[in-house]
């Protein structure tokens, strides 16, 4: 094929390119397990000089596919996909005043939603007011866990296929209760 090339520098330097690729080549007794890929070409600065030069890499997982392309660039994207870092992890920090969702993918960190609670202070009133004030604290902190739990279904099962797994932290008993009181919605 690259004998019907019609500019003569071109089919020159193509070539030249697939022959040092394939005494470059020669070196490997074999393919490698997880496949090679291989570029070659003129990186010569000026036009009319020839400095051919042969790159190869093994991927770190098995390549598939075979491409075989005569252009002025190397086509890198099957590569540079590979790279992309694919574990993603939930993330829920939380306290009874509020609650932030994430995700986090390689060291990255992408905010996905937030909540505030109602869930008032302690005080301190005495007496039976005691009781009463603490079951309204329990309610308010049961409602903003239902609330979390929404948001977590919400943000999560969409995703869920690609997700690694949850992590939930924060200060406190507040993350314990939370996993623990069966919140979570089972499929996540």
């Amino acid at each position: 094929t690259a004998s019907n090339i019609k500019s003569t520098s071109t089919r020159k330097n193509v070539i030249d390119a697939l022959e040092r690729m394939i005494q470059h080549l020669r070196i490997y007794k074999g393919t490698p397990e997880n496949g090679l890929a291989v570029f070659s070409g003129n990186v010569a600065q000026r036009e009319g000089q020839s400095d051919v030069r042969v790159w190869s890499i093994e991927p770190p997982i098995p390549l598939k596919t075979r491409i075989y392309r005569c252009d002025k660039e190397f086509q890198l994207d099957l590569l540079k996909d590979m790279l992309d870092v694919k574990e993603l992890y939930g993330l829920v920090v939380m306290d009874r005043r509020e609650g932030n969702i994430a995700f986090l993918k390689g060291k990255t960190i992408i905010e996905l939603s937030s909540a505030q609670s109602n869930v008032p202070g302690k005080t301190r009133a005495g007496g039976q007011s005691a009781h009463r004030f603490e079951r309204i604290r329990e309610g308010e902190a049961k409602n903003f866990y239902n609330k979390i739990a929404d948001l977590m279904k919400e943000q999560y099962l969409p995703v869920l296929t690609d997700l690694k797994g949850i992590i939930v932290g924060g200060p406190g008993p507040t993350k314990y209760e939370f996993v623990d009181g069966g919140y979570i919605t089972d499929q996540l």
